[in-house]
């Protein structure tokens, strides 16, 4: 099991330029392991590479990875402003790249732009309808906007695709003794 793991870490490394984002060719496979992992070790390996192609962009511009350093510094320092600039620019100049929208999505949700983000998101999934971390943070969305029955309907949905979420399992757990009438 685990010798599969090296051999994407190591495929991972030695693959570069193999594709970028949503559309790299080795998404297909992984997202086909994070089904069948039965090791939580293995799920979270398989989770991390998805990531690590995810917020790649090999579309010739390094512009777009100045960027997104950026914007992740500013976002940590919860400059949320200067954090949403710099991701509107990558949606400018990538508009076909995912991980751009997702990640201002992320600071809109921070900074309580809850309707702004839960556009983005649309924008996130209408680019790769595979992005679990897009469909819990739509999820986190819908609970701030009290719409339990969407929130429940999007970690659903992430859980659909990747089940080894904790967090998007106990959203679920609580969601259903809402919507069911239950104290909790």
């Amino acid at each position: 099991m685990y010798r599969w793991i090296i051999a994407a870490v190591l495929s991972l490394a030695c693959a570069a330029g193999a594709g970028a984002g949503q559309d790299d060719p080795r998404l297909e496979q992984l997202f086909e392991r994070l089904l069948t992992a039965d090791d939580p070790g293995e799920a979270r390996v398989v989770e991390a590479l998805i990531w690590n192609i995810w917020h790649s962009y090999d579309g010739g511009d390094d512009e777009i990875g100045r960027l997104m350093r950026q914007g992740g510094a500013a976002m940590n320092r919860a400059d949320f402003d200067r954090a949403d600039r710099l991701f509107s620019r990558v949606t400018e100049l990538a508009p076909d790249f995912a991980e751009g929208w997702n990640r201002r999505a992320t600071v809109r949700y921070l900074a309580g732009d809850y309707p702004g983000s839960v556009i983005d998101i649309r924008e996130t999934l209408a680019r790769e309808p595979r992005h679990f971390g897009a469909l819990s943070g739509l999820g986190l969305v819908y609970i701030e906007l009290e719409e339990p029955e969407q929130a429940l309907a999007a970690f659903e949905a992430a859980l659909e695709i990747n089940p080894h979420m904790p967090g998007a399992q106990a959203n679920v757990e609580y969601l259903r003794q809402l919507l069911a009438g239950n104290p909790i």
